[in-house]
């Protein structure tokens, strides 16, 4: 207690030397016991004892709860997802139209063709465009 509440120098000198702390104790003995109240609380073990079982039955009622939402969400996994079948029974049904301005096969693959002639006709005047510029910068004529 000595060591713990009343300043020294020296450990061995001021304080353990010859049982110094006996007599420390005993002339500081109101201060040293006030000192210590500082760091001391007045602990109510009844007190903690009630926080920790009202903890406790929080911690069951949650734990309940959980319990509960889990069943819950078991049952709607284990349900089918069958509303789409329920649909149709009620009548409901998926309808397929037919369009009737969709082009035929031969007539697309004409058209393709046909586009693709075009661009091969138009890449080719580009190419020849470009390769004439080319060659008049570089001033060598055509190239090969």
């Amino acid at each position: 207690m000595v060591l713990l509440y009343w300043p020294f120098n020296n450990e061995m000198q001021d304080v353990l030397d010859r049982k110094k702390f006996i007599e420390m104790y005993d002339l500081n003995e109101a201060h040293i016991l006030a000192e210590r109240l500082k760091f001391e609380s007045d602990f109510d073990i009844e007190k903690a004892m009630e926080y920790c079982k009202q903890l406790r039955l929080e911690m069951n009622e949650q734990a309940e709860a959980n319990i509960k939402q889990d069943i819950f969400l078991q049952m709607q996994r284990e349900k089918p997802n069958n509303d789409d079948i329920d649909m149709i029974s009620n009548g409901l049904s998926a309808v397929v139209k037919t369009n009737s301005n969709v082009t035929s096969s031969d007539e697309y693959y004409t058209m393709s063709r046909e586009q693709l002639e075009m661009y091969r006709a138009a890449f080719h005047n580009v190419k020849i465009v470009f390769v004439d510029e080319v060659s008049m910068e570089s001033g060598r004529g055509r190239l090969q």
